[in-house]
């Protein structure tokens, strides 16, 4: 967890965040929480296997780094 990534909004823009939280579901499946920075917890989404390619590693689609504190 805390891994550092771009991630995919339900509407399809990047935005920088972080995994924060990941869990298996009912058929084992891996899930991972994102929360975006800069962005009440209500935005945070969950990704599956289904749609991991709507994860990439930081800075991959967006640009200029956040400061951090975790």
């Amino acid at each position: 967890m805390n891994e550092l990534v771009d991630a995919m909004d339900s509407k399809g823009k990047w935005y920088k965040g972080f995994v924060a939280e990941e869990k298996e579901d009912w058929r084992g499946e891996i899930l991972k929480k994102v929360h975006f920075f800069n962005f009440d917890s209500k935005w945070d989404e969950w990704y599956s296997n289904e749609n991991i390619e709507k994860i990439a590693p930081y800075l991959t689609y967006c640009e200029e780094a956040e400061e951090i504190y975790f």
